[in-house]
Formats: structure tokens, C-alpha cells, sequence
């Protein structure tokens, strides 16, 4: 399981529902950041880094 998808989960057993969607904005003017489904790319090395990701 990657890192994001992981938060993602942790998130969903606080909230108790599942997450579909998460937007980026205001109501009025958002931005699709992920959708259920949707391939994440890979973080990059100094990324990683700074959440002392493994």
C-alpha cells in the first residue's frame, strides 16, 4: 500500500465513511485532487524525504 492511500484509509476509519473524492478550493471553485480509482504518480526522492517516508 502506498503512503497516500494509506493516509487515505486512516482517514476513512475517523470519519467512518468512505472517502470518493477529495477536492482542492472552495465549493464554489475546487479542483479535482483524486477520485476512487485513480493511479497516484510516485512521489520524488526529496518528497519522500521530508516525510521520512521508507
Amino acid at each position: 500500500m502506498n503512503l497516500e492511500l494509506g493516509k487515505i484509509k486512516d482517514q476513512e476509519k475517523v470519519r467512518g465513511v468512505e472517502i470518493k473524492t477529495i477536492y482542492y478550493g472552495t465549493p464554489k471553485d475546487k479542483i479535482l485532487i483524486w477520485e476512487k480509482g485513480m493511479d497516484l504518480p510516485k512521489a520524488s526522492e526529496e518528497i519522500e524525504n521530508m516525510f521520512h517516508v521508507e
